[in-house]
């Protein structure tokens, strides 16, 4: 009798550890989802004209926002200097927050700063890590970074040619649903 009541007390106290580990993941979860949310919609007003020209504020808030660790907000500042979306357009700027989401493990600063070292955008070009950052991207399922390989294999752009590499790219980049990729292969194929 003492040995199931030994095993049912450590059983509880397993369950409730569980409970509590999935508490706090959804916790976790939520609190993401709000930064998340919270900084698209700094973004969205920031990007649209207002009568009120808040966008000084909503620039700050954003910033504060990036500064605290959120890669959304980070990302969306990389995007805002990219674009100069009511900002002088600064690529300096934009490498730095697009870097600093990538470190935060953004996959689409990740694209953004391939492309950037690609074209020396905002600092050095930078071939190598351009193809690194692309083919890491490419790895995790960017259909983004599938695609620019993709075209670098066909056109011995910055790579050593490999068209039959380059239409494997630019394939899985269509199964993934990026557009570019289908309409690219379509015009390869029609040839």
């Amino acid at each position: 009798m003492m040995g199931i009541e030994k095993v049912s007390v450590t059983m509880r106290t397993f369950l409730y550890g569980i409970i509590i580990i999935m508490v706090s993941s959804i916790i976790s979860t939520a609190g993401a989802l709000y930064l998340s949310d919270k900084s698209t919609l700094l973004f969205e007003h920031f990007t649209q004209p207002t009568a009120d020209n808040q966008h000084e504020k909503s620039l700050q808030l954003l910033k504060r926002s990036a500064i605290t660790g959120n890669m959304h907000a980070q990302f969306k500042l990389g995007t805002i200097y990219y674009l100069g979306h009511n900002v002088a357009k600064d690529d300096v700027e934009s490498r730095f927050w697009f870097n600093v989401a990538y470190n935060s493990g953004s996959m689409d600063a990740e694209v953004n700063l391939a492309s950037m070292y690609k074209y020396g955008e905002g600092g050095e070009k930078d071939l190598k890590k351009s193809i690194e950052l692309y083919s890491d991207a490419a790895r995790k399922g960017s259909s983004v970074a599938l695609y620019n390989l993709g075209k670098m294999y066909l056109s011995g752009d910055s790579l050593e040619k490999n068209e039959r590499y380059g239409v494997s790219l630019l394939q899985d980049s269509c199964k993934a649903g990026f557009e570019k990729s289908c309409h690219l292969l379509q015009q390869i194929f029609s040839h």
